[in-house]
């Protein structure tokens, strides 16, 4: 019944949570929601890529359990949320470049995803097995499982790429014996100082 619940609200629950959680962590760094939101990305798309090559699809039960789904899920919301300040940061920045790479990047990304969950399906089709049963096509190709692991980490990678490139800002600091003062605080020949108590 939970892990029912779960499977069924997880996208509602996830964004709420994960974002939010992911700002707070990274608040004491100028640019740390990227950070943190990246590096979740890439070890739950790790995580994916691990699972996958040691546990094989089941495609009785429609595939992987409730934990993989919610890592799953987890990973795409923090990767699209790394995407997403990421493109801000580099468009406030007007850093074209970075701009357009990240975007290629999280584009291809999200087409190697997609494209993986389609491979079960594309190999069992164009190579079906004799005996009629389906999970006998789902042979693991390590090589394979490692490139769409890969594929699936380009965009949060060139997005921690990006951000930990890219100088913060400083405030600017006076040459040493140098003072500035307000022109607020100084008044004109002839005028009276209005305290503002």
């Amino acid at each position: 019944m939970l892990s029912q619940w779960l499977q069924q609200y997880v996208w509602i629950i996830l964004p709420v949570l994960a974002i939010p959680l992911a700002i707070l962590l990274g608040a004491r760094r100028t640019n740390g929601a990227i950070i943190i939101s990246g590096a979740v990305a890439i070890l739950a798309i790790a995580f994916q890529g691990y699972r996958t090559a040691t546990i094989p699809f089941d495609m009785n039960t429609g595939g992987y359990n409730t934990l993989d789904a919610i890592v799953s899920q987890l990973g795409g919301v923090l990767s699209l949320a790394a995407w997403t300040l990421a493109l801000a940061h580099a468009a406030q920045a007007r850093r074209w470049g970075w701009f357009a790479l990240i975007v290629v990047a999280n584009f291809l990304s999200y087409a190697v995803q997609f494209i993986s969950n389609l491979l079960p399906y594309l190999i069992c089709s164009s190579n079906p097995p004799i005996d009629g049963d389906i999970s006998a096509c789902m042979t693991s190709h390590q090589a394979l499982l490692t490139l769409i692991t890969l594929g699936e980490a380009i965009g949060p990678i060139a997005t921690l790429i990006y951000i930990l490139h890219a100088p913060e800002r400083r405030e600017r600091q006076l040459p040493e014996g140098l003072v500035v003062s307000s022109l607020r605080d100084k008044t004109r020949p002839g005028e009276d100082v209005i305290s503002a108590d």
